[in-house]
């Protein structure tokens, strides 16, 4: 819930032994040696890739006797882009490839679509401007066409560009119109502080309306170029459009390649509490964010599905016994940023409880969670081993292989983001052993030494939503009491008035007072 993205996560790719080149070997100068070393597969299928000679890469996932046809096409720049008093360009240009292009109208390009299904869409995200459709295999080529036509020609026609910008701000409220539906947004900028990676991807209405016609042609002409594109196809390797996406894409000007890796969120450090106040809620729902950095998992000894399972047990076991937290609480551990390859991993907790017993629940929480560096008691730990058993043996082995669908989509994430276009090698060997071995064998002991390295409350961050009149002071007295050092703590460092211009009410009753 907290870090919100609009890209699919991308899995992890696995294969088989590589197949043989595909026919036509010599396609675009690359040789048959060179194509079998790019492809990978199995007896459902395959995944290869090839680059054109101006930079485009085409991930190919051929699926025999399928009766439909993914065709995907992304461009490797996105709100990172966008240029400052302009946030949101990048948005608005992936709403503009629906409006027409100088050879097919809209409306044309809409009845096309319609007719194979509509099953079309796009998105844009942080690094990437997204567009994708799926059609019946027979369609295949004139969807190849279509899609091609939206990429490459996008027309930006006065009336168009005013209709999408209304378009967009309506998206701005698609929520609830209200704070409350921003606080995946301003948890991540609460953790992360005001940066490029954090940027809002749709802008804010004066951002949006400073955008023109020439801004939109500037953005696609620099950035919708060969080095810059990645195309995904699959379906029935028989029906598969590849010379209209190599003729229609091979004409892209090569252009030069983005480099985000530098743009990548990192944890701000120091204690900080966020609140969003809304007077007119009867509850307050409470986030406890807790970065940790990557090298920390990786040494962790203790399985990490075991140590889910158990602060979930634990923190559930201790909301039966504790009024405060009647209303339940989760505890995850997620990838904590979302511009990928994070540098930081997120433990969140979470709950939600009655106005006026925020501060006692945060002071219940921040002390179950201190506990765990002591381990959790033997009973109590071996009763979270069987759970974190059970869950795996009921594993589907099905769903530890990817499909070939899988692999085509994480190959063309992994393509948008690193030079090579290769499928990535994976095994198909079923895990389940392992995990069950690596649990079964973790102790009491050590897990209380992994938690006190997962849990560590230097770089705490609070989010509190809801009503909170107080302005969240009562908040720090319970993270003092709880034993958590507050010196230097920060208190709302996230700017809501950011969130004014996208035509959220952003007033003295909703805001509290900065310090």
């Amino acid at each position: 819930m907290i870090i919100s993205s609009t890209r699919p996560a991308p899995l992890a790719v696995t294969s088989t032994a590589p197949s043989s080149a595909p026919a036509n070997p010599a396609m675009h100068g690359l040789t048959r040696d060179a194509l079998a070393a790019d492809a990978t597969g199995g007896a459902k299928g395959i995944v290869r890739t090839e680059t054109l000679p101006n930079g485009v890469r085409i991930v190919i996932a051929e699926r025999p006797g399928a009766t439909q046809t993914k065709l995907q096409v992304g461009m490797g720049a996105g709100s990172l882009q966008d240029p400052e008093g302009k946030l949101g360009l990048a948005h608005l240009s992936e709403h503009l490839a629906f409006e027409g292009s100088p050879t097919r109208t809209a409306t044309e390009q809409e009845r096309a679509r319609i007719g194979w299904g509509n099953d079309w869409n796009a998105y844009t995200d942080r690094d990437s401007v997204i567009y994708y459709g799926v059609v019946p295999t027979n369609d295949a080529t004139a969807a190849a066409e279509l899609i091609s036509d939206m990429y490459i020609n996008p027309k930006y026609a006065t009336h168009s560009v005013k209709q999408e910008r209304a378009a967009v701000e309506n998206e701005m409220t698609y929520y609830d119109g209200s704070l409350g539906g921003q606080v995946d947004d301003i948890a991540t900028r609460l953790i992360y502080g005001d940066t490029p990676a954090t940027n809002n991807v749709i802008g804010t209405r004066g951002s949006v309306d400073a955008i023109t016609t020439k801004d939109l042609r500037a953005f696609h002409d620099r950035y919708a170029v060969g080095r810059n594109t990645v195309v995904l196809v699959e379906g029935d390797p028989a029906k598969l459009p590849l010379d209209v996406l190599r003729k229609q894409f091979g004409a892209l000007p090569a252009g030069s390649r983005v480099d985000n890796n530098g743009e990548k969120a990192t944890a701000i450090p120091g204690t900080a509490i966020q609140v969003i106040n809304e007077p007119d809620q009867g509850t307050v729902n409470l986030d406890v964010l807790i970065p940790i950095p990557a090298d920390v998992v990786d040494g962790l000894k203790t399985p990490l599905a075991l140590i889910k399972t158990s602060l979930g047990n634990l923190l559930n076991d201790k909301v039966r016994r504790t009024d405060h937290l009647s209303y339940g609480v989760s505890a995850k551990i997620l990838p904590g940023d979302d511009t990928d390859a994070p540098a930081t991993y997120l433990l969140t907790v979470q709950t939600q409880v009655a106005k006026g017993t925020e501060q006692q629940a945060l002071k219940d929480l921040i002390q179950t969670l201190a506990g765990t560096h002591d381990g959790i008691g033997a009973k109590t730990f071996a009763k979270n081993k069987a759970s974190a058993l059970a869950d795996v043996r009921a594993m589907d082995p099905a769903d530890l292989t990817s499909s070939i669908s899988d692999q085509g989509e994480a190959t063309f994430q992994q393509a948008l983001l690193a030079a090579g276009a290769e499928v990535v090698p994976g095994t198909e060997d079923d895990s389940r052993s392992q995990q069950r071995y690596d649990i079964g064998h973790a102790t009491n002991a050590q897990f209380g030494k992994d938690a006190a390295k997962l849990i560590d409350f230097t770089n705490l961050k609070v989010m509190a939503h809801g009503n909170l009149p107080d302005g969240g002071r009562g908040l720090v007295a319970a993270l003092k009491d709880a034993g958590v050092d507050t010196k230097g703590i920060s208190m709302n460092p996230v700017d809501l008035d950011l969130y004014s211009g996208q035509g959220i009410p952003v007033g003295k009753d909703s805001v509290p007072t900065r310090r």
